[in-house]
């Protein structure tokens, strides 16, 4: 007999790792033999010898999987099965922004500004960007690419800011 397995639950990048119990009948002889059926998804490894599942999701792998059934067969030829069924769970990715200084610029010279970012796992690209308070007469702001752009005209002089990248 297999021990119940409960439905597991697992985040994206997180290690699952089931270990499934066996208790044998007095005419039941060793070793076991595993089998599991569905196939395991993408990524996961089912070892035959042991029954034992593992699987760390990959990023874009949460949904609902299975349910899987264990299957244990004794060397004499009795068999026992288990079905459990997996739950993936998105991991939350982020962004971060490098620090930008301030950025002095004379009239008439261009200003260019590019926002250097990392993602974390799970955090998809590509990035869409904001910025506020609204960027000054004559600026330019590519949401795409975060870059702020700016040749200050003459009597634009002074302190302009401070903007916010998101």
């Amino acid at each position: 007999a297999i021990t119940a397995i409960d439905d597991q639950t697992v985040e994206e990048l997180t290690l699952l790792t089931v270990t499934p119990e066996t208790t044998l009948t007095a005419c039941a002889t060793g070793p076991l033999s595993w089998a599991i059926d569905p196939a395991v998804p993408s990524g996961a490894n089912f070892n035959t010898s042991t029954g034992v599942f593992t699987w760390t999701p990959a990023c874009g792998q949460a949904g609902l999987y299975g349910a899987y059934t264990l299957t244990a067969t004794a060397a004499t030829g009795e068999t026992a099965s288990e079905a459990f069924s997996i739950t993936v769970t998105h991991k939350v990715g982020s962004v971060a922004i490098t620090a930008i200084p301030d950025q002095p610029v004379e009239e008439l010279t261009l200003l260019t500004v590019t926002p250097e970012t990392t993602l974390s796992a799970c955090a998809p690209g590509p990035l869409s960007w904001a910025i506020s308070p609204a960027v000054p007469s004559g600026a330019t702001f590519n949401t795409s690419t975060g870059v702020f752009a700016w040749t200050p005209a003459c009597g634009q002089a002074g302190l302009y800011g401070a903007y916010t990248l998101t």
